[in-house]
């Protein structure tokens, strides 16, 4: 008998069984989404907003029905159990003993964030109180060291991108006045009550990149050289069901959830991954979930309007977040298919998701028609997150973005129309909600509180922008960055995903 034989073959056994722990079918804290716990009532949520609209309050008051401490420490005891099993499993590998350490260590983390986010929301009914105070500040602190803060050099080409689209054109008198306004500075009558807005000021000049389309170049051939069947089935469905339907040509909800399905049984016709195509009842957004393995499509979602769109949503959804998970949990190593947090060199980050996130928006900008402009999609969030760093409450922050907004969409000599500037007032409240979400909403002139998770948005766009230039015709190292959830700036990262199975 070859007794080391025999050892080696118990030890990769262990590594199998772990590995399963891994999974999120198996685990689904292992790919925790914070953001989940600060949903709420759908009836009390629009009640705010109509109030807030109504101008009859400053800020919304936003419940967090979901905020419950014993699944938190639930949770938090299952991650400590595994996170140290992994120093035992990957004993002989110390660079995945370490990966699959900081991953657990990352969602605990984000446990522990969401219990403070609870105890400052009980306190803050008296945000005069010490114990507010001092919740407050650990969560803040805790948010920034997960998520980041808005960069100074970004927020500074985000507004020099607002001023510099508004400034390219002959502005109408009420377009020119809300251009003044955002650099000067303003007032609003709110409920009664006058409420100042300071201006943002003049930017040094620096916009946001316009090359964006040659450094996508190279991703979009990949893209249409991997998923041109998918294109050619969403123009069949398009040609034999929308087309020939009385009504609006357009996609519906349930529309995308037949795209999607389809899709999936072009990529995975035995269903071997266990990905579910779901419609989910209430909410507004499509979107991929990890924990369930599953695109999800809101019941109230708008409706897609052509080919191009609804091709754009399936290379974001589900060719980058669906595909990454699907082949980084073939691997070896599951965790290239939930996320990956490792150490980190100077110049590289911990996490993967900022470039993930990135990435998959630029999967979308690389279609047919190139990349245009920056819309007020592409910075609404940042721009949530810089005012709120720059004191100002919810209702300020809404009042100076859905002016921003407006100042980019809309066109030379055109006079904003009431119907635009609704548009945009309803846009520039979901991206602060989205920055304020967790936090007590309706407080004003507290401390600065935020759900940072949204700088990964922009902040990914400009770091996959960076990565694809560098990458260059490397097609095989930007289709690894697509099929697994890791940073592949971060030379660990890429080197577990090279090394553990992650073949293109």
């Amino acid at each position: 008998m070859n007794i080391e034989s025999t050892v080696d073959t118990a030890a990769q056994n262990i590594k199998i069984a772990y590995a399963e722990k891994l999974r999120p079918d198996e685990t689904p804290e292992i790919a925790f989404q914070a953001y989940e716990k600060f949903e709420g009532s759908r009836t009390d949520r629009n009640e705010q907003k109509s109030l807030f609209f109504a101008g009859e309050v400053r800020n919304p008051a936003l419940d967090y029905p979901y905020l419950d401490e014993d699944s938190l420490h639930a949770g938090i005891a299952v991650l400590d159990r595994i996170m140290h099993e992994s120093q035992e499993v990957y004993a002989d590998d110390q660079d995945v003993a370490e990966a699959v350490y900081n991953t657990i260590a990352y969602r605990m983390a984000e446990m522990y964030m969401l219990l403070e986010a609870k105890r400052m929301n009980d306190f803050a009914s008296d945000p005069s109180f010490d114990d507010f105070r001092l919740s407050a500040e650990r969560y803040q602190r805790a948010n920034e060291e997960l998520y980041g803060v808005p960069d100074v050099a970004l927020a500074d080409k985000v507004l020099g991108e607002i001023i510099g689209q508004a400034r390219s054109k002959d502005l109408h008198p009420a377009t020119q006045k809300l251009l003044d306004e955002v650099i000067n500075g303003f007032d609003t009558e709110v409920a009664g009550e006058t409420i100042h807005v300071d201006g943002m000021g003049e930017p040094s000049g620096e916009r946001l990149p316009s090359d964006v389309s040659e450094r996508v170049a190279v991703l979009a051939e990949i893209l249409e050289e991997d998923t041109a069947d998918v294109k050619q089935s969403i123009q069949q469905y398009w040609d034999t069901v929308i087309v020939p339907r009385d009504g609006a040509d357009e996609f519906t909800v349930t529309d995308m959830a037949a795209v999607f399905t389809a899709t999936h049984e072009l990529r995975d016709p035995t269903n071997a991954s266990r990905i579910n195509i779901i419609i989910k009842d209430g909410a507004t957004q499509l979107s991929w979930d990890t924990p369930s393995m599953s695109i999800q499509v809101g019941s109230e979602r708008a409706s897609i309007k052509s080919v191009d769109e609804m091709y754009a949503k399936v290379k974001h959804e589900y060719v980058k977040h669906a595909g990454g998970a699907v082949h980084g949990l073939a691997t070896e190593l599951p965790i290239l298919g939930t996320g990956v947090y490792s150490d980190f060199d100077e110049g590289e980050s911990a996490d993967y998701l900022t470039f993930e996130e990135g990435i998959a928006v630029l999967c979308e900008l690389a279609g047919d028609e190139g990349f245009q402009k920056w819309e007020p999609l592409h910075v609404s969030r940042y721009l949530a997150a810089v005012t709120a760093y720059k004191g100002m409450d919810f209702r300020q922050s809404f009042e100076m973005n859905w002016r921003a907004r407006v100042l980019m969409v809309a066109k030379s000599g055109e006079e904003p129309t009431p119907a635009m500037i609704e548009k945009e007032q309803k846009q520039a409240y979901l991206s602060v909600l989205r920055l304020n979400r967790g936090t007590p909403t309706a407080l004003s002139g507290g401390p600065v509180l935020t759900f940072n998770k949204d700088l990964a948005y922009l902040t990914g766009k400009m770091k996959a922008l960076d990565f694809l230039e560098a990458a260059g015709e490397d097609k095989d190292l930007i289709r690894l960055a697509l099929k697994t959830k890791i940073d592949p700036t971060n030379h660990r990262q890429l080197e577990l995903a090279k090394k553990y199975g992650a073949t293109v």
